[in-house]
């Protein structure tokens, strides 16, 4: 089928828990015919966002379009064994924003990814501005540009403020790579 996925805006004034839980805006097939169109951004807008358990928060497109793009306003943002992903398969990754007037922790192999698996694409851009940061326990911020067969495609740019500090633990990393195409900056 063909159509595009509709934003999600999310507005919790104190603490928006997500334990075991998903929030998706995706476009896929769901029969053998291919799917046509782009995702909707998800828009977070909260004071604490905690994500636990495998949580995710998923801006994808698994056919033919464009993922939407993640956005998250917060005073203070914790993952532990949780992703957020603006990725696709073919085509362009979404980019994804995390502003924290406080912390932003990534704990027990946590992903914040803008990925392009297959095919030309680029992948998305990763902004993240808060007072600090901390990856910890091979957790992972990656603009990230898969396998082709057409290596044009690139990966995305990571932009890291921190006011404070900007902490790496435990084999974690930020990497904005491309197994063929252009690293991104």
């Amino acid at each position: 089928g063909t159509g595009n996925g509709a934003d999600v805006n999310l507005t919790v004034k104190d603490t928006f828990i997500l334990d075991n839980s998903r929030i998706s805006n995706r476009v896929d097939s769901i029969t053998d015919s291919v799917a046509t169109g782009n995702a909707g951004n998800i828009n977070i807008d909260t004071g604490f966002l905690q994500m636990s358990n495998g949580s995710r928060l998923t801006a994808r497109n698994s056919d033919i379009g464009n993922p939407g793009n993640i956005n998250i306003n917060a005073d203070t943002v914790s993952l532990d064994t949780s992703n957020i992903n603006a990725g696709v398969i073919f085509g362009n990754a979404g980019n994804v924003n995390l502003k924290a007037r406080g912390s932003v922790s990534l704990e027990n192999e946590s992903n914040i990814f803008a990925s392009v698996q297959r095919g030309d694409g680029k992948a998305g851009n990763i902004l993240i501005d808060a007072k600090s940061l901390l990856l910890n326990n091979r957790s992972l911020i990656g603009g990230i540009k898969g396998n082709s067969a057409n290596p044009t495609g690139s990966a995305g740019n990571i932009t890291v403020k921190t006011d404070d500090s900007l902490t790496l633990n435990n084999s974690s990393r930020i990497s904005a790579s491309a197994f063929t195409g252009s690293g991104g900056d």
